[in-house]
Parts: C-alpha cells; structure tokens; sequence
C-alpha cells in the first residue's frame, strides 16, 4: 500500500497545475507524514491544489495593490518635491530680483543727488 500512496501522489503532482518548486515543497512534507495523513492528502489534493492556487493569487492581488500604492506615494513624494523645488527656486529669483530693484534705487539715487 505504501507504493501505491507514493506512486498516486507522483501522478497527482505531475499532473497539477503547480509550480516545480511548490511540488517540490509539498513532497518535501508529504514524506514526513503518517500513512494516513498522506492518503488525506491524495483524497483531498484537488481542493489542496486549489487552495494554493488560490492563496497565490490573492497574494499576487495583494502585491499589486502594494505595488500601486508605493507607486503613488513615489509620485506624491516627486510631486511634492518638484513644488518644494520650484518655490525654493521662486523665492531665490524674489530675492535676487529684491535686490536688484535696490541696487537699481541706489544707482538712481545717486545719479539724481548727482544732478
């Protein structure tokens, strides 16, 4: 009987939708069980199977959702950057232009204390 719950299994994990490397996680536990833990496993490896399937593409959903929201926080974070950098800049022109309108007050008044 041993055999046979064995070579099920192979057949089952052949024949699955399942990557190489879950397979070989899943037979890698599979071998440490007792013999009717392993035939559960065989009478319920469909829904097993399912629920793996299921499990990875909730986490694919959640990854993407991650994915998406740092990508927006990045996007805040460029955005606000760009602001900061543009009124940073804005207020190195005011200041520059301050003085230069007096510099351009003093020339004038010297010009007219000239005159």
């Amino acid at each position: 009987m041993d055999k046979s719950i064995n070579v099920a299994f192979e057949d089952m994990l052949k024949s699955c939708s399942l990557s190489d490397k879950d397979c070989y996680e899943i037979r890698q536990i599979f071998y440490m069980l007792s013999r009717q833990k392993q035939q559960n496993i065989i009478n319920n490896f469909n829904i097993m199977v399912d629920r793996i399937n299921k499990f990875k593409e909730d986490i694919e959903e959640q990854q993407k959702i991650l994915l998406e929201s740092a990508a927006s926080k990045l996007d805040d974070i460029v955005l606000q950057t760009q602001r900061e950098n543009i009124i940073w800049e804005t207020c190195e022109f005011l200041e520059w232009m301050k003085q230069e309108c007096w510099e351009a007050c003093e020339y004038l008044a010297n010009i007219k204390k000239e005159k």
